[in-house]
């Protein structure tokens, strides 16, 4: 629980408490956004993809990434 990692993304800074490295590769720059799945936040990372799956917005309580990004919508 801590310390925890932070990001930044849209301009707003997040806590990040749990993540899954994927067996998926891509060649998208690092840090860059894939999607959103069933379970997670899709981002680049080096030649393979980490999720995101437990978040805390700054200000905010600590939910799944799926469950806060059905309410703020990501701009793509």
């Amino acid at each position: 629980p801590w310390p925890v990692a932070t990001m930044q993304l849209q301009g707003q800074r997040f806590k990040v408490y749990e993540t899954a490295v994927l067996a998926e590769t891509t060649d998208m720059l690092p840090g860059t956004v894939l999607g959103l799945s069933k379970t997670g936040l899709k981002i680049a990372c080096g030649s393979g993809v980490i999720e995101i799956r437990t978040l805390q917005a700054e200000g905010g309580k600590r939910m799944a990434a799926p469950d806060y990004f059905r309410g703020h919508p990501l701009e793509v």
